[in-house]
């Protein structure tokens, strides 16, 4: 009888409660930084400051600031995003004046370090964003596209470039122009011409040399040579790079190009000439181009010196 009301007991009194589990890790833990209120402090700042664009002026302050912040926090997609942003806006610059010949190689160089770099943030950007079941921050694939086409490697800037459609986080204007770039390395130039047109008309005040550069470009390698000087000379640019984002948009003989152009445009002929030989001397300069830059180059020659004839 008293065994079975012990058991009766038992059966009556309530089961102990479970010992609660522990929170599940969070992304910092999960990606083994530490602490993880610092990154997420980051995050949310380099969150910020992509959607409010970047500051006009010396990007490299904030350049060394954000290289630390990516050293201390790895994984944090909106900081690398928003480095790879800095760091296009900040390419090495050079003087075509002195610094012409060897000077060029180095230079192709370090252009190349630069993007190949920045492309390798952008790539960690985009996997850790897919580690966390997220979407990569806005730009990401416009970022890499515009670092792919600095590299020469226009199939993968088209590719990215079609993703960045696809995503709608850039203005339509900037994407008109990737591609007519992309277009014209490919030969593409009707192509290139429409995309032109297009995204000078659409351009904010800020954007309007750029997307007249590049149509001056394409209407020059079209055949349209006196037009792209006539669009060239329209522009007056105090700053101290005049081509803008296209110094790290463009490969360097691409730069080179429109330099030449540019200094055809002011009547600088003697300046052009010496560009225009620094163009033909790059590997990278294909049949056609060539070509028609001997051609100019034919017309360009100072005349020989009458001094002591």
């Amino acid at each position: 009888m008293l065994a079975a009301l012990l058991l009766l007991a038992l059966a009556a009194a309530p089961a102990e409660e479970p010992e609660p589990a522990e929170p599940p890790p969070g992304v910092w833990v999960l990606a083994g930084a530490r602490p993880w209120s610092e990154c997420q402090a980051y995050e949310d700042e380099a969150a910020r400051r992509l959607r409010a664009g970047l500051p006009r002026g010396d990007e490299r302050p904030l350049i060394r600031q954000w290289r630390a912040r990516v050293q201390a926090c790895p994984q944090v997609p909106t900081a690398l995003v928003l480095l790879a942003r800095l760091e296009l806006a900040s390419p090495a610059g050079f003087d075509p004046s002195v610094e012409l010949g060897e000077g060029i190689g180095a230079l192709v160089e370090t252009h190349r370090r630069q993007h190949e770099e920045i492309l390798g943030w952008l790539a960690a950007a985009e996997r850790e964003a897919e580690r966390r079941g997220e979407a990569a921050p806005p730009q990401t694939a416009y970022l890499m596209a515009f670092a792919s086409v600095g590299l020469g490697r226009r199939r993968d800037a088209a590719a990215h470039l079609e993703r960045a459609r696809a995503a709608g986080d850039v203005e339509g204007w900037r994407l008109d122009t990737l591609e007519a770039v992309i277009r014209i390395g490919d030969g593409d130039l009707e192509r290139a011409l429409r995309l032109a047109n297009r995204a000078r008309g659409h351009a904010t005040t800020s954007g309007r040399t750029t997307t007249t550069y590049v149509l001056a470009l394409a209407l020059d390698r079209s055949g349209s040579i006196a037009a792209a000087r006539s669009l060239v000379a329209q522009i007056r640019s105090r700053e101290s790079r005049p081509l803008g984002v296209l110094e790290s948009l463009l490969p360097i003989h691409e730069r080179l190009y429109l330099l030449a152009l540019e200094q055809e445009a002011r009547g600088h002929a003697s300046s052009a000439f010496f560009i225009w030989k620094a163009y033909l001397e790059r590997p990278e300069v294909e049949g056609p181009e060539r070509a028609q830059v001997e051609r100019r180059l034919r017309e360009l020659r100072p005349e020989p010196s009458l001094a002591g004839s």
